[in-house]
C-alpha cells in the first residue's frame, strides 16, 4: 500500500495500482508528518518524506 500526498492531491495505490484519488480543499500545514491508526495495530515500513 502506498499513499502519496502532493499539495492538495491525495493518491492511494495497492500493489502499484492506483485505487484512490482525492483532492483536499484544506491541505495540512507544511513541515509535519504523522502516522496513526484508529482502533487498530499496524506497522510502517519504508516511510519516505520528500520536500518539494
Amino acid at each position: 500500500m502506498e499513499l502519496s500526498i502532493v499539495g492538495n492531491q491525495l493518491t492511494g495505490y495497492l500493489n502499484g495500482e492506483e485505487k484512490l484519488s482525492a483532492t483536499d480543499n484544506s491541505p495540512l500545514a507544511p513541515g509535519k508528518v504523522g502516522v496513526r491508526a484508529y482502533t487498530a495495530n499496524f506497522e510502517v515500513d519504508n516511510l519516505y518524506v520528500e520536500a518539494r
